[in-house]
């Protein structure tokens, strides 16, 4: 062992003086050498080797995807390539003649020296390669994506990302579905720990909340194992951060973007503030500290002077919207003292962005079967414009030791601040009036997860390993002065205000919304594993606990004016500006009453705790992987019925038995053949079972939870066949079934006029279906430095309604027929240019679940997605320590359309009919930049 130290001592000093000569020579336009380093056997890029000029005594050390430079004078010389597990290569060059070489270097392993060295240091997580064989390893079906990948697509952040993966795609750029299933289906674990919920109406976690460049790798696991979290049915989802930097030191980058339908072009706001570009707009928008708890607490004089303290601008700026701009900086180093190797990654983004989007915007009713057409009950058309700013910040403080141990602390934060202004045009059907209306509303969602964890390796490192991880998840959804005005156009021809618009009692209303949640979470897992002769046998146990809270408070306000007002003539046509100078707003004039009742709040908790056991059996070529876990979910909510009287009260104590069975069949090394079953549940959230009633000004419609809603019991059954043709490349097909038992449902039916939309549960459904997936370099094809990324899903389900019900069969909700996902990547190191090309496209999709009524005739469609191509392209060029990038984004820049799809008996056939309820024209992005590594 010492001389083992002080070979490593020497090779310390070697490269300190390497690097130190080599940064010299760089000041110099000298020739170049460059190139890559990888394992012979296994193609696998080699971080960390050692490359030196023997001549010259100067080098460089290949980075996490094997790559270096060199920059030297003319000459001919040797290179000494080494690295401790490798048989040391030499490579001749001859510089004189030209001012670039480029070599690939393939170092051949030396067993011998695998057997006696003990590497320190983490094995780099972040390749291609290293995620296939997660997936081949793993003890259930699962797909995946590396950082290496991710660097290719130049996507931002695990929203981009995922969808990259088979069978996976996003709603509302956010929002992560598998297998075409609703995203309520989906449990997110973010390292070893869960994920936080950041949406206060529906169960999702939102994939912005990660930025690209702090994720090591993505894995989708598709099937249950009892050591998985037991409420998914679609995927259980784990995002692994960085652990190991990729490049250590500093590095910055700079973007700039372009969205065709909004820069340069006249932006509209209702309020800006300084804060705004911080995402801190809440802090001039809040209400003061001293406001009294209720309005009506105190009398109408009183209420008026607290009013006056609220924010009074209701200006509509005009201004030029600004180019997207996107910063960032990372720091990250890795060092060894003695036995102890220390990773830091710090990492920092800004995002700023403007956009616009129109769409028309409409309600329909009883469709017409004698005219044969649609029949209107609104028709709208809205314009939306945003100012988005996004902080991101995440710290990973890692620490390995030789004999097994590791400890790390991750945290990842996040800021947004949305400024959104909206404005709708168009007629109410229903009630016979024009309609003007405005939504003035601004957003903010700060997020806070942090993980410690650690994993030892106890007596034989080989046999017994033990890992905990302590979880805390902070959510703030903070919506200040959120305004929405309606006005009605004066069609009286002897009206003096004749197609003027004027807003009247509770036709203004002002809301102060705050959520917070709460998160703790303890995980913790002992693995042993022996032999019996020709048999690997594994035992593995564990506990998990979560705490999870919110509290849900809104003050809900309107403006209505006195019985006896002194208000002038035609004060309700004036602009609001005019509206609500402070002279009118009196207990005599036009004044601010609260609405606030005891349904506008809720307080809930749930508690889950599980134990599990898990058995592996390895022999010849057979594993079998099989566990059963027992998960109690304790969930309690008080609040009131939308009434304010009546107490409503949830308490859902249930406790499930989950077992799984995995079976992995391996023929040659490169061919697996899976299958699996496994028993999930997926439990109601917060805001499905509170009765507390939201406005949706987007879809002008009611959303209410519904207290009666029960637990989902899926059996999911899985076979897959595996090929790897490498360690970079796969090949797989498969099939599932999955039979739902009380799925729960996004539906909706009309109430007075509006939409209102609630959940439920459903009897029972099935759904199934086809999956490929193909990685493959084209090397075959000879096209060199291409390889191709192909998944499909072909899907289908059906809900079973009972024999007495008057619904008819159909998909369930959120359900795509098929989903497609194709890339097309370049990767050319000797000239350092990539790009990729890729694009997606999922089959239409119900978002929503109409009502049926006795008369079918009269049934409410089905809201369902249209299927919509999306295609992006990026191209990276690398020029010494710059990196350069363009890329283009929804480039077919095609609508995004929401569609009712109905029948109706004809006279000897059913006919079908469809309608357009939202049709969203979005446009392209494209964006510029570059990174510099210091």
């Amino acid at each position: 062992m010492n001389k083992l130290k002080s070979v490593s001592l020497k090779i310390t000093l070697l490269f300190l003086v390497a690097s130190f000569c080599s940064s010299l020579y760089a000041k110099d336009k000298s020739p170049v050498i460059e190139g890559v380093v990888k394992d012979a056997k296994s193609s696998e890029k080699i971080a960390y080797a050692h490359i030196v000029v023997e001549e010259m005594y100067v080098g460089a050390t290949s980075d996490t995807s094997g790559y270096f430079t060199l920059s030297i004078p003319s000459g001919k010389y040797r290179l000494r390539i080494s690295y401790p597990t490798h048989i040391t290569q030499f490579v001749e060059v001859n510089l004189e003649d030209t001012s670039h070489v480029y070599i690939h270097i393939a170092l051949e392993p030396n067993s011998s020296l695998l057997e006696s060295i003990s590497i320190v240091t983490e094995r780099n997580k972040n390749t291609e390669s290293v995620v296939i064989e997660q997936i081949k390893e793993a003890q259930t079906v699962a797909s995946g994506v590396s950082n290496e990948q991710i660097v290719k697509s130049q996507d931002k952040d695990a929203a981009e990302v995922v969808k990259r993966i088979p069978g996976v795609t996003i709603m509302d750029d956010r929002f992560i579905v598998i297998r075409g299933l609703s995203l309520r289906y989906n449990d997110v674990w973010l390292n070893s720990g869960i994920a936080p919920s950041s949406e206060s109406d529906s169960r999702a976690f939102s994939f912005d909340f990660i930025p690209s460049g702090m994720i090591q790798n993505i894995l989708v696991y598709k099937n249950f194992s009892a050591d998985m979290l037991g409420d998914f049915a679609g995927g259980f989802v784990k995002v692994q951060t960085m652990e190991t930097p990729n490049n250590q030191g500093l590095q910055i980058g700079y973007g700039i973007g372009f969205r065709t339908h909004s820069v340069f072009r006249p932006h509209a706001s209702y309020s800006q503030s300084g804060w705004d570009v911080l995402g801190a707009g809440t802090i001039p928008r809040g209400m003061p500290k001293d406001f009294p708890a209720h309005l009506k607490n105190v009398n109408l004089n009183q209420a008026c002077n607290y009013v006056r303290q609220l924010s009074n601008n209701w200006e509509i700026h005009q201004r030029m919207a600004l180019p997207d701009q996107s910063l960032s900086f990372s720091f990250s180093n890795q060092k060894r003292v003695k036995s102890l190797t220390i990773s830091n990654i710090v990492y920092l983004s800004y995002h700023y962005y403007n956009d616009h989007t129109t769409l028309e915007n409409n309600q329909y009713g009883i469709y017409d079967i004698g005219e044969g057409k649609p029949v209107f009950n609104k028709q709208y058309n809205d314009t939306v414009y945003q100012e988005v700013s996004k902080i991101n910040l995440g710290y990973n403080l890692c620490f390995f030791t030789r004999n097994g141990h590791k400890i790390r602390f991750k945290n990842l934060f996040q800021n947004i601040g949305n400024n959104k202004t909206s404005f709708r045009e168009g007629r109410n059907y229903s009630n016979d009036y024009y309609e003007k209306s405005q939504e003035f509303f601004y957003k903010n969602r700060l997020t806070y997860a942090a993980q410690l964890e650690s994993s030892h390796d106890l007596k034989n490192r080989n046999t017994d390993h033990l890992d905990w991880t302590l979880g805390y998840a902070y959510v703030l959804n903070n919506e200040p002065d959120r305004r929405i005005m309606d006005a009605r156009k004066d069609v009286n021809e002897n009206s003096p205000y004749v197609g003027q618009y004027r807003s009247m009692d509770n036709d203004i209303r002002r809301y102060f919304q705050t959520l917070t949640e709460h998160n703790v979470s303890l995980n913790v897992n002992y693995n042993h594993t022996f032999k019996l002769e020709k048999l690997a046998v594994g035992i593995k146990t564990g506990l998990y606990s979560e705490y999870k809270t919110r509290d849900f408070q809104i003050r809900n306000f309107a403006y209505k004016k006195s019985i006896d007002n002194n208000l002038p003539q035609g004060y309700f046509y004036y602009p609001y500006p005019e509206m609500f100078d402070p002279q009118y707003v009196t207990p005599d004039g036009f004044y601010l009453a609260e609405n606030t009742g005891k349904s506008d709040s809720y307080n809930t908790f749930r508690l889950t705790d599980a134990v599990y056991a898990l058995a592996s059996l390895e022999v010849f070529n057979v594993a079998l992987h099989t566990g059963l876990r027992m998960e109690q979910s304790l969930l309690n909510l008080d609040s009131y019925e939308s009434d304010g009287v009546k107490p409503v009260h949830v308490h859902q104590n249930t406790l499930h038995f989950l077992p799984s069975v995995n079976l992995a069949y391996t023929i040659k090394k490169k061919h697996i053949i899976r299958t699996a079953y496994g028993i999930t549940v997926n439990r109601p959230e917060f805001r499905e079972v509170a009765p507390y009633v939201y406005y949706d000004f987007d879809n002008f419609s009611y959303y209410e939870g519904n207290p009666e809603l029960k637990e989902a019991t899926v059996h999911n059954v899985d076979l897959r066949y595996e090929f790897y043709p490498n360690r970079e490349e796969m090949i797989s097909f498969g099939g599932f079934y999955k039979h739902f038992i009380n799925p729960i449902e996004n539906t909706y039916y009309h109430a007075g006029g509006q939409y209102q939309y609630t959940y439920m549960n459903a009897h029972s459904a099935v759904s199934y279906g086809l999956e490929l997936d193909i990685r493959k370099s084209l090397y075959f094809m000879k096209l060199k430095n291409f390889s191709l990324v192909l998944n499909a899903s072909l899907l289908k389900s059906q809900v079973i309604f009972p024999d007495e019900s008057i619904e008819l069969g159909r998909s369930m909700q959120g359900q795509s027929p098929f989903i497609v996902n194709t890339g097309l990547y370049y990767d050319n190191t000797e000239i350092g240019l990539t790009f990729s090309i890729l694009h997606n496209i999922i089959g239409k999709r119900i978002v929503a679940v109409g009502q049926v009524n006795q008369n079918a005739n009269e049934n409410i469609p089905d809201t369902y997605q249209m299927p919509r191509h999306s295609l992006d392209v990026s191209i990276q060029q690398k020029v010494g320590k710059f990196k350069l990038y363009v890329s283009a984004k929804n480039i077919l820049n095609q609508k995004i359309i929401y569609t009712q799809m109905g029948v109706y008996s004809g006279e000897s056939k059913i006919n079908h009919y469809t309608q357009n309820t939202k049709v969203i024209k979005t446009g392209v992005q494209i964006s510029t930049g570059f990174t510099l590594n210091f």
